[in-house]
C-alpha cells in the first residue's frame, strides 16, 4: 500500500512559498512510492461558491487519504478536527505567523489569525518548522516537531519534465550559470516581493559609496521599483519563467532586514539560498537563520553593525577571485543541506513514521528506500 497524502495549500502550485515547500517536490514524492492524492488551494480570495466547491473536494479526497499535508493554511478549528479525525496530519509553518507582520492590516484581527494557527499546530500529529525559530514554538504545541529548511531544486536528479506539468508547474533549477559574463562591472542584486523592498534602505547608503567609487550595478527584481537617493538602480519585474536567470546575473547577493522586527526572526533565508545556489556569495543581516546559513568568510558574509555593509561588499567588489571561491563553496553548502535531493529523505522519513503508527489507515503503507 502506498502512503497516501492530500496536500492544502493557501496559493497555487507556482506561487511562493507553495513552489518551494510543496510543488518541487511532488514527482519526487512519486518516485519514493508516495501517492500524492491532490493539491488543494484554500484561501480567503475564493468566493462562497469556490469555497464551497473546495470544501467537498476536500471531503472527498480525504477519503482517499491517509496523511493530510497542511502548508500553512490558517483552517477554522472544526475542519482541522475533521481532519485530525480522518488522516495524520501535518502542519508546514515556514514564517513566524504567530507573529503580527509588520506589514499586517489594523483593520484584521491578529489575535483570531494567532488563535487558528495555534489551534492546526496542537491538533497535527507532526509540525514541520522551516529554521529552529519556528520549531520553539511550535514544540509549545506539538510533541513532533521536525525541522525541514526551505529548499530549492539543483539539478542533482534528472527526471522528466513532464511530471511536473501534470501539476501545471513548471520545474526551476537552481545552477550556477553558464559561462562567465564579461560585464566590466559588479551586479549587486536583491530579489523579493515588494513588502520587503523596505528594508534595503539599511544598505542604500553603502551601495551609493560602491557606486562613486566603482563600476556597480545595483539590480532590484521585484514586483515594485525600488529608489534610493543619489543611487541608480536597475529596476527589473520579477517574473517566474525569468526568476533563475535573473538571480544568475548577479554577481553578490543581499538579504537586508531588520534585527528588531520580530516577525522577521522566522524568515527561512531563502534568499540566501537562492544567492548560494546559483553560485554568488550572499551578504545578509545577521538576523535569525542567516547565521546557520552564512560561514561568514567562506560562502559570504553577515553585517552586524551599519559600516560592515560597505566594508564586505567592497571586499567583494574588488577581488572577483574571492566571488568566485566564496560562490563555489556557496553551491556546495545548498546542494549539501538545502537542495531538494538533500532534504527529500526527511519529509520521506516522516511519512514513514506516521504511515507505521497503529490505529490508522496507513498502518501497512510503505515507501521505497531513497
Amino acid at each position: 500500500m502506498r502512503p497516501r497524502v492530500l496536500f492544502l495549500v493557501p496559493w497555487g502550485v507556482e506561487q511562493p512559498s507553495t513552489r518551494f515547500r510543496v510543488s518541487q517536490y511532488l514527482p519526487y514524492f512519486e518516485d519514493a512510492g508516495v501517492e500524492v492524492v491532490d493539491v488543494v488551494e484554500i484561501n480567503g480570495r475564493l468566493s462562497p461558491g469556490e469555497l464551497a466547491s473546495t470544501f467537498i473536494s476536500l471531503l472527498q479526497s480525504l477519503r482517499r487519504s491517509d496523511i493530510v499535508f497542511n502548508h500553512r493554511v490558517p483552517l477554522p478549528a472544526f475542519v482541522s478536527r475533521l481532519l485530525s479525525a480522518k488522516c495524520r496530519v501535518v502542519f508546514d509553518l515556514d514564517d513566524a505567523l504567530f507573529v503580527k507582520p509588520f506589514s499586517w492590516s489594523p483593520k484584521k484581527d491578529f489575535a483570531a489569525r494567532r488563535r487558528v494557527i495555534d489551534y492546526a499546530l496542537g491538533h497535527a500529529d507532526a509540525v514541520i518548522a522551516g529554521n529552529d525559530y519556528l520549531a520553539d514554538y511550535a514544540k509549545g504545541f506539538s510533541q513532533r516537531v521536525v525541522v525541514i529548511p526551505t529548499g530549492v531544486d539543483t539539478g542533482e536528479d534528472e527526471i522528466d519534465e513532464a511530471r511536473f506539468r501534470r501539476w501545471s508547474f513548471t520545474r526551476q533549477v537552481y545552477r550556477p550559470p553558464e559561462g562567465e559574463a564579461n560585464r566590466g562591472e559588479v551586479v549587486i542584486g536583491w530579489i523579493g516581493t515588494p513588502n520587503n523592498l523596505c528594508w534595503l534602505d539599511q544598505v542604500g547608503p553603502a551601495l551609493r559609496v560602491l557606486q562613486q567609487r566603482h563600476r556597480v550595478q545595483v539590480k532590484v527584481v521585484s514586483g515594485a521599483p525600488w529608489t534610493f537617493p543619489g543611487l541608480e538602480v536597475t529596476n527589473k519585474p520579477w517574473s517566474l519563467a525569468e526568476e533563475v536567470a535573473d538571480v544568475q546575473s548577479f554577481d553578490i547577493g543581499l538579504m537586508p532586514l531588520d534585527p528588531d522586527e520580530p516577525f522577521l526572526k522566522g524568515k527561512c533565508g531563502f534568499k540566501i539560498i537562492e544567492y548560494m545556489a546559483v553560485g554568488k556569495p550572499a551578504v545578509a543581516s545577521d538576523v535569525g537563520v542567516n547565521a546557520s546559513i552564512i560561514r561568514p568568510g567562506y560562502n559570504g558574509y553577515l553585517v552586524s553593525q551599519p559600516d560592515e555593509w560597505l566594508s564586505h561588499l567592497e571586499r567583494l567588489v574588488l577581488d572577483a577571485p574571492l566571488r568566485r571561491k566564496m560562490g563555489k563553496e556557496a553551491r556546495a553548502t545548498v546542494v549539501e543541506r538545502y537542495s531538494v535531493r538533500a532534504l527529500l529523505p526527511e519529509y520521506l522519513a516522516l511519512f514513514r513514521e506516521l504511515c507505521q503508527e497503529p490505529g490508522r489507515p496507513a498502518e501497512t503503507a510503505t515507501l521505497r528506500a531513497h
